[in-house]
């Protein structure tokens, strides 16, 4: 179900006002579960199995590691929380990586003479929707559990609805225990600043995705289906097109989905915070996806060490976690490659120290240097979504050499892809850099008019319904 379809917005207008209606918070989280439900089964009904096991074991492992934290005894604790990443990280590899793994040990194999089909070592794994968002959630409560950030027994209806809240369960933001149970331990309620504030998360996310994204993204589809074949101009224009197209189509979803919570009272953190503004990368990933650069500092980079040794075993952590987390985003050497490389340019920045003893910005106060590091830095980030799009490691040599090597491409595949859309690739860039940044006060507070604003939140909205192209297009993070 998708967020930009239909048959969503009749699903919301069928479970919003049932929810208000509803006298006690335990009715109301009962509804919200058994929508998530609905709302998941409506992808693939076969793995509410699957997202029902996750939030069993969960539960139960976070209950043995309280009550072994509360009795003192925190070698068994331990154990337990072990245990139930364990179980975890196996659903995850299991149905996000069994067919990376199982595709190199084949090819590893025939490396040594032993030729055996893929597909008679097992079977091929469908990908759950959402899997690597909700297992981080539930990796998320058990580690603070044991850590003692919660600090109280969680009752099965108040983790499935942490697990499983619609709003967020496919796509995140990856949302903290520590920041959504204690909103479910209280009645909701909502007044008209929340109202605002969904709207207008709603409508700029159906800005970004539905006039943006979409809009951009079959131009960047043909260029990266046959790159090859393409000049480097028209690679360098898709190159652009997809740095656009995938800024807008997650940021997109994450505000709908924040502005979607706050009509049921519940208030979801930011995931983006003006990315291509950074001047450097260590900054860029400080505004860029944010609830996961910020899962994978609290519960991947520090466990390990974080900044604490010597500079080289602080490198090595820093360079562990980007690698995972390229990874993450993909069973694909192309998403270890993304993440190894983002991992290499932060490792240099932390060496020289870039984007950690200098102020950014400080609102728009250019300088040489600000511009200097701004431009180096979004080359990079350009360059490395190269990999994370192109369809395997073969097309991300042949797209990045090609543009460097001014290559000539063939005219009947240009023609098929039609004139360079340029003002449609740089616009949208523009506009939320120069335009909807300076908006910020104004977006944080409240218009001193509510009725005027609300008018004006709803005709942008029927602009946005206007300028809508029929063909519903997934959101890019649905397959990670």
């Amino acid at each position: 179900m998708l967020f930009n379809s239909g048959s969503f917005f009749c699903f919301l207008l069928l479970v919003l006002p049932t929810y208000w209606l509803l006298p006690s918070n335990f009715l109301r989280k009962v509804l919200l579960v058994g929508a998530s439900f609905v709302f998941y089964a409506w992808w693939d009904w076969r793995f509410l199995g699957l997202l029902s096991f996750v939030i069993l074991s969960v539960f139960f492992g976070a209950r043995f590691v309280l009550y072994e934290r509360r009795k003192g005894n925190r070698r068994r604790a331990l154990i337990y929380l072990w245990c139930c990443l364990g179980v975890e990280l196996a659903v995850l590899g299991f149905f996000k990586y069994f067919n990376f793994f199982e595709a190199n040990l084949v090819l590893a194999l025939q490396g040594l003479g032993v030729h055996v089909a893929a597909s008679s070592l097992l079977f091929q794994i469908l990908l759950p929707i959402g899997i690597s968002f909700y297992t981080f959630h539930a990796i998320t409560l058990a580690v603070d559990t044991f850590r003692g950030n919660v600090d109280r027994e969680v009752s099965l209806l108040d983790v499935a609805l942490y697990i499983a809240f619609f709003p967020q369960l496919v796509a995140g933001p990856i949302v903290r225990a520590t920041v959504f149970l204690p909103q479910i331990e209280k009645k909701r309620t909502f007044d008209g600043e929340d109202l605002f504030v969904a709207l207008q998360s709603i409508g700029f996310g159906f800005l970004y995705k539905v006039v943006f994204a979409d809009a951009i993204a079959p131009f960047v589809d043909s260029v990266f289906k046959a790159p090859a074949q393409f000049s480097w101009i028209y690679l360098l224009a898709g190159g652009l097109g997809f740095y656009c197209q995938i800024y807008f189509d997650f940021n997109g979803y994450s505000l709908i989905a924040i502005g979607v919570s706050r009509l049921f009272g519940y208030r979801l953190p930011d995931n983006f915070n003006f990315p291509y503004c950074a001047t450097s990368l260590t900054t860029f990933w400080h505004r860029w996806h944010i609830s996961l650069s910020t899962w994978l500092r609290d519960y991947l980079y520090i466990p390990l060490g974080g900044n604490r040794g010597t500079l080289l075993r602080q490198l090595r952590n820093l360079m562990c976690t980007m690698l995972l987390g390229g990874l993450w985003h993909g069973a694909s050497w192309n998403f270890v490659l993304w993440g190894g490389m983002h991992g290499a340019v932060l490792c240099a920045e932390k060496v020289i120290r870039i984007g950690q003893t200098r102020k950014e910005y400080r609102e728009f106060g250019l300088s040489i240097d600000l511009v200097f590091g701004w431009v180096v830095t979004q080359i990079i980030v350009f360059l490395l979504w190269i990999p994370f799009r192109a369809s395997n490691f073969q097309d991300t040599l042949n797209f990045i050499g090609n543009i460097f090597s001014l290559k000539s491409g063939a005219p009947g595949a240009e023609h098929q892809a039609g004139m360079i859309p340029w003002l449609l690739l740089v616009l949208p860039v523009v506009c939320d850099t120069f335009v909807v940044r300076s908006l910020r006060a104004w977006r944080e507070k409240p218009a001193l008019n509510p009725e005027l604003a609300f008018a004006i939140l709803v005709l942008a909205t029927l602009c946005v319904a206007l300028l809508a192209k029929t063909g519903l297009r997934p959101f890019i993070y649905f397959q990670f």
